[in-house]
């Protein structure tokens, strides 16, 4: 899948980047492989043991600092530093 243009950082915490997901990227379609390289463009290391991620909701979007309306995504993904 090509990624370009298709997420945006929305929110950062003092543990986590959240990432909002846009246009075809959805949650159900995306690969753990472009997960991956979505971590390395913000600088998070991917190593097996170390690399973690979960998907949350809008509320918890909002809840993480996001000020962007969150209806103009199409899921949303925290991966922790």
């Amino acid at each position: 899948m090509n990624l370009s243009g298709r997420f945006s950082k929305i929110a950062e915490t003092e543990n986590s980047i959240v990432i909002g997901l846009i246009g075809n990227v959805t949650m159900e379609n995306i690969k753990y492989s472009d997960i991956l390289k979505i971590a390395g463009f913000y600088g998070i290391s991917t190593a097996p043991d170390l690399f973690c991620f979960h998907f949350i909701t809008p509320d918890g979007a909002k809840k993480r600092g996001c000020k962007l309306p969150v209806a103009n995504y199409t899921g949303f993904l925290e991966l922790f530093k």
